[in-house]
């Protein structure tokens, strides 16, 4: 997996590619630890390519959404597959997902 990032005006934007699961996990948990404080204002994970999110991902995307302590976080372009992951272990009610 890689991760692309931009940030403007506090606003951190990340752009994953490939699978999110164990192998990859530990990378984007790592990234975040460094990139999320008190100054940012909003997160914005793109899923445009990614195909798969283990258990394990979903584990660092509720780490970072509690890390943000209520400011906006949300996760766009899902496919199918992926927003049926979400769906299924109810973060769809939890994340902003579009």
């Amino acid at each position: 997996m890689t991760i692309d990032f931009t940030s403007e005006n506090n606003n951190l934007s990340v752009a994953l590619n490939g699978r999110l699961d164990s192998s990859s996990s530990g990378d984007l948990e790592c990234f975040l630890e460094g990139k999320i404080n008190e100054q940012t204002a909003s997160l914005t994970f793109d899923f445009t390519n990614v195909d798969f999110i283990s258990s394990k991902g979903l584990r660092i995307l509720v780490e970072a959404y509690k890390k943000m302590d209520g400011r906006p976080m949300s996760i766009v372009n899902t496919n199918t597959s992926v927003k049926e992951i979400l769906h299924l272990s109810g973060l769809l009610k939890v994340f902003h997902v579009a």
